[in-house]
């Protein structure tokens, strides 16, 4: 699904904990999430989130007790230190622990899941290219303690970062209706890193089911080879410099509209991706064709910090010391969606015995949605052929493989738009004595990357998903 392209585009670049060993009388986990980090050396440091995931395994709700969350710092001596205003905290040296009490358990995991704000800042007479780690441990009574070691990185050049946009791991999806002119939440961009921004890129990224509108003329839009002409990329460039400390934010903001085949349930993001100094529309995707946009700019408003407003006269090109912390992303949803059905498409054809056939199945939308998990590379819609026994599949097209069980799975379309239809072409050997039997083809969407399922508003009609495939000699 659209929600896939979140979870790739970081925001945390730490990774999880193994859950500990722990006795079967006791079903409840721990795992510990944070994020590696990069650091202006003379900069504001910046603001992070660290917390834990609390999880049951034999019972959907429980409760843990006892559960801590500890922040030891002690590895980032005479480069940074860390801080944290919650309530919840106590500092002594190089060690902030958190202690959340007892933790609720619903649906076998802790949601929301117990979290700390953290500020990492670099201390008088850090150097460029230290780096040292900071460790996450988390506890609760009866499980083992389980840690991990986060990074964190000196550098000195911009580091642009966004708010404004839900936060990682947001509850949620922001709802909209079908046919709307949607405008974005105002973004504001801060410069955490040491040295100033001569000038932001701002590339916002969308979904087919939500192509920009109000196209401003400091932008340049594209459409992806997948969009069937929706514009879903916009690179934006502002001439301010922004300089360490300094706060900005869009006074007018992006706009797209609904596109009335949004699927109900589907989840798409909305992201900006925040760049120092000028990048090329070509930099984000060079096959694409940009268009300029015509209207009103948009238009960055200094909002606070030390610095005075100030504008470059020229394309100067930057990077960012930490390019994973420029991102800002948000997650829509149609409430008033729609639902879609997926069809089968089999054959019958006609080969003499000891001939070789194309066979051409594949997959209809009769929507009326749109199937949709582009932004996350997955597929619309998966097929399984199997072939009539007496045959031999002597060619292959290239978006199938061979499964255990005998089929061949083809991923289809990243989009199957309402009313149209995805096909493969198979090449069979019909035997000597020709085909025993039918073959078939079995269809289903692509939402759940698993066991296939159904009905849902993905795929209305489940009975239609199978249809048969059959050579007569």
């Amino acid at each position: 699904m659209g929600v896939a392209a979140l979870t790739a585009v970081a925001t945390v670049s730490g990774g999880l904990a193994a859950a500990p060993a722990r006795a079967d009388s006791n079903p409840i986990s721990i795992s510990v999430f944070g994020s590696d980090t990069t650091l202006g050396v003379s900069g504001i440091g910046k603001d992070l989130t660290a917390g834990l995931n609390v999880e049951t395994s034999t019972s959907p709700t429980g409760t843990a007790t006892n559960v801590t969350l500890a922040i030891d710092f002690s590895g980032l001596a005479g480069m940074a230190t860390i801080s944290t205003s919650n309530p919840a905290c106590t500092t002594s040296g190089t060690v902030i622990t958190c202690d959340f009490g007892a933790v609720n358990i619903t649906d076998y995991i802790a949601i929301p899941s117990p979290t700390v704000q953290i500020h990492v800042s670099p201390v008088a007479g850090a150097q460029v290219s230290q780096v040292g780690q900071y460790t996450l441990t988390g506890s609760a009574d009866g499980v083992a303690p389980v840690s991990i070691p986060q990074n964190v990185t000196l550098a000195d050049g911009p580091d642009m970062t966004g708010s404004g946009y839900a936060p990682y791991g947001s509850p949620p999806p922001v709802p909209v209706a079908l046919k709307s002119k949607v405008s974005t939440p105002k973004l504001t961009v801060t410069n955490d890193g040491s040295a100033s921004a001569e000038g932001v890129t701002i590339v916002f990224n969308s979904a087919y089911e939500f192509p920009f509108y109000g196209l401003a003329r400091n932008c340049e839009y594209a459409a992806n080879h997948y969009s069937y002409g929706s514009l879903l990329f916009a690179s934006c460039y502002f001439p301010n410099v922004i300089t360490p400390g300094d706060a900005y934010t869009l006074e007018n903001t992006q706009r797209f509209t609904v596109r009335p085949d949004t699927i109900h349930d589907f989840e798409s993001i909305f992201s900006a991706d925040i760049v120092p100094g000028y990048q090329p529309p070509t930099a984000v995707d060079s096959t694409l064709k940009w268009v300029p946009g015509t209207e009103d700019p948009l238009v960055l408003t200094k909002t606070s910090g030390p610095g005075t407003p100030t504008t470059t006269p020229v394309h100067v090109t930057q990077t960012n010391i930490d390019p994973y912390d420029g991102w800002n992303n948000l997650v829509y949803q149609a409430s008033n969606g729609v639902s879609t059905d997926l069809a089968a498409i089999g054959a019958k054809v006609e080969a003499p015995k000891g001939s070789t056939v194309n066979v051409t199945v594949g997959v209809h939308n009769n929507g009326p949605g749109t199937e949709d998990f582009g932004p996350a590379l997955a597929d619309a819609a998966d097929l399984q052929f199997t072939p009539p026994p007496g045959t031999t599949v002597t060619a292959v097209p290239s978006n199938c493989f061979l499964a255990n069980n005998g089929a061949y799975v083809c991923s289809m379309a990243q989009i199957l738009r309402y009313s149209t239809s995805a096909k493969v072409t198979f090449t069979l050997q019909v035997s000597a004595t020709g085909a025993t039997g039918e073959g078939q083809v079995f269809v289903y969407h692509g939402s759940n990357g698993g066991t296939p399922t159904g009905p849902d508003v993905y795929d209305t009609v489940w009975t239609n998903n199978v249809a048969p495939v059959r050579i007569t000699s």
